[in-house]
């Protein structure tokens, strides 16, 4: 199937907001906004992507051309909610503060698909909830993927919950050496 790259509509783009603000204030989405543009890729679902005015309005217009992919692929909208991509994790994770910081040894057991246990969180961001998603990444803040959290916070520190998951890995960076699978 081609996918026809188009710019949002009002409730894309409204979802495509609100699911950013989660991320960052209101603020830093701004200039995401200023800097950059979004486009749709409207095909077997539906794919936001991130790119420059100019090639957004080049790919748009050109109707004759089909380009597989424009700019970087930072999620899909499903059931009014964006979903971010391992590529939208990392172009956001500069601008977040909403992060797990996990120790070496976590590292390697989440990019291979592991949870992640209380133990093994150095630091998260205080007044984040159960069920909260949450970027992950090492001590050298290198992003490494995507996590729910399944305790209250509180609990993370509690030397009895200590071999409890704490965090489901949603999806992790060793994703790619998987070839998705």
């Amino acid at each position: 199937m081609v996918i026809e790259f188009r710019e949002p509509t009002q409730i894309e783009a409204e979802i495509i907001r609100d699911s950013l603000l989660y991320w960052v204030d209101k603020e830093k989405f701004q200039l995401i906004n200023e800097k950059h543009h979004f486009v749709i890729g409207d095909g077997n679902w539906k794919e936001v992507f991130i790119t420059n005015k100019t090639t957004a309005t080049f790919v748009t217009d050109k109707k004759r051309i089909s380009p597989y992919s424009i700019g970087l692929g930072i999620g899909e909208i499903k059931k009014n909610e964006l979903l971010l991509t391992l590529s939208g994790g990392y172009f956001i994770s500069p601008h977040t503060d909403k992060k797990a910081i996990i120790n070496p040894e976590a590292e390697q057991l989440f990019l291979y698909m592991r949870d992640i246990y209380c133990k093994s969180i150095i630091s998260i961001k205080k007044g984040l909830s159960r069920e909260d998603k949450v970027l992950i990444t090492n001590t050298s803040n290198d992003y490494l993927g995507l996590g729910k959290i399944l305790l209250l916070i509180s609990d993370f520190g509690d030397p009895k919950k200590k071999d409890e998951v704490a965090i489901k890995n949603i999806i992790d960076l060793g994703w790619y050496l998987r070839k998705g699978k």
